[in-house]
């Protein structure tokens, strides 16, 4: 008898640790789904912060994980690797790593400057900046970002990724996000550094993120999301001084709200519906103020022209692109600008193309009083002169065609009729001629043996030089 409940008794301990350790499994998975709806719907109570305390282990675990993995592939743990690297590999298999160039030195006087915004190879993927002479092909400066590193690993308590979408001001110093995307892990702060890499300016009130881009008075034009908004209601962009200081914040929400278009951006329940991803003032020469803005917002594919003064929008471009990315104004009178449309569909490989559109009013008229909506063969194209200009790399064999999915960019050199365009998923960016259908240069952010291959952070083309020492 005592042998039979002996038996029972080792029975019903194993079956209670069974129940403990299942249950505990349980309990923890709840507590990660608790930490993910507060992520979510970014709240700062006192039980998110204990959820997001517990499940601190597995966050470790599974970035360890991932950080094992990509010291055994690739010998690095940067997060900044290309998204395909076996492809990318196949794909620009002719380049070398760093710069090919296809012209002689010194032979393309409008060819300008590039700033590029790289994941440096040569350092495991830190972030990188450099200032080349296309027509001379050499180097004109390389930025020491070690205190900015250490700036953002010390606020952000995270190893950093981007440093993203860089420009240089009259006094040769330096502005960038550190982030590129919508995750904030660097901490999607904005900083300014001197030429010596110095820190001079710095912004942490909201989270900045994708362009900037500067006004003819010298302002700068940022991509912002709101950090106590929630469901991705919290995106905008902010007016700041070149000392970084926030003149105005316009948030993307309360706009469509003003204009009755509130539903076009929360019919749906995804946790990004909104997606800035590019903030463009029009410069006009007859005003003192930039009154004018052009929007991208990816997740509704949509492009709008938004009236700061009058807080309307004069038009938006509604399904012409598919998950687009950076607008860049060509011409002011008429209104003329591209738009890199990444070209996403559904189960194909987004096939990047460049839409030039020309004509479309920069103010309300007599004619169009009211909101202009453009879409596919909408009787608003057909009954006007607006026009539109598609260029899909045709020229190129295809493995050499652009394909990034997310990100990217373009910049259109006017004097050369060629385009610029980072595939920045994939390593790549390059300059192609319109009218010859050719790559004129590539730079491939590879690794010396193209072993591995990094991505590529919103380089900008300037055709002056932007320093003046």
């Amino acid at each position: 008898m005592k042998i039979k409940n002996k038996r029972y008794l080792n029975l019903f301990l194993k079956f209670n640790s069974i129940l403990v350790f299942t249950s505990g499994i349980f309990l923890y998975g709840s507590i990660l789904d608790l930490n993910s709806y507060c992520q979510e719907k970014q709240l700062e109570k006192p039980l998110c912060k204990i959820f997001s305390n517990l499940s601190r282990p597995q966050a470790i675990v599974t970035d360890g994980i991932q950080s094992i993995r990509h010291l055994i592939v690739y010998k690095t743990r940067s997060g900044m690797l290309a998204t395909d690297i076996k492809n990318a590999k196949q794909r620009f298999d002719i380049y070398d790593s760093g710069f090919n160039f296809n012209y002689p030195i010194g032979s393309r006087k409008n060819a300008g400057y590039i700033l590029l915004a790289f994941a440096d190879p040569n350092k495991s993927g830190s972030p990188s900046f450099e200032l080349w002479d296309l027509n001379k092909q050499s180097i004109m400066k390389s930025w020491d970002l070690s205190k900015a590193i250490k700036l953002v690993v010390n606020k952000g308590k995270k190893p950093v990724s981007y440093f993203n979408n860089p420009i240089i001001l009259d006094d040769n110093s330096i502005v960038f996000n550190s982030n590129g995307a919508l995750f904030f892990d660097s901490g999607a702060f904005l900083i300014k550094l001197d030429k010596n890499g110095e820190i001079i300016g710095f912004n942490d009130k909201y989270f900045f993120h994708h362009s900037i881009n500067l006004d003819s008075n010298g302002l700068l034009y940022v991509a912002i999301r709101e950090k106590n908004r929630t469901k991705g209601r919290g995106d905008g962009f902010a007016i700041l001084d070149q000392q970084l200081n926030i003149l105005e914040t316009h948030f993307i929400e309360d706009i469509y709200k003003k204009n009755d278009m509130e539903p076009r951006l929360f019919s749906n329940n995804t946790n990004d519906p909104i997606h800035l991803n590019d903030i463009e003032p029009v410069n006009e020469k007859s005003k003192t103020k930039t009154e004018n803005v052009l929007i991208s917002l990816r997740s509704t594919s949509s492009v709008l022209n938004y009236d700061m003064k009058t807080g309307k929008i004069v038009w938006i471009l509604d399904g012409l692109t598919s998950q687009q990315h950076d607008v860049d104004i060509v011409n002011i009178d008429p209104l003329e600008f591209t738009i890199f449309d990444n070209n996403v569909k559904q189960n194909e490989l987004p096939r990047n193309e460049i839409l030039f559109v020309r004509n479309l009013p920069l103010e309300h008229s007599n004619e169009f009083k009211d909101i202009l909506l453009v879409s596919p063969n909408s009787t608003t194209i057909r009954s006007s002169n607006i026009s539109f200009k598609i260029e899909n790399f045709e020229g190129l064999e295809n493995k050499l065609r652009p394909f990034t999915e997310f990100g990217g960019l373009s910049e259109y050199n006017f004097l050369d009729n060629s385009i610029i365009v980072e595939e920045e998923n994939h390593g790549r960016i390059f300059e192609y001629d319109l009218d010859k259908n050719k790559i004129l240069w590539t730079f491939y952010n590879a690794t010396k043996d193209k072993d591995t291959i990094y991505r590529l952070m919103w380089s900008r083309h300037y055709m002056e030089n932007p320093l003046n020492y």
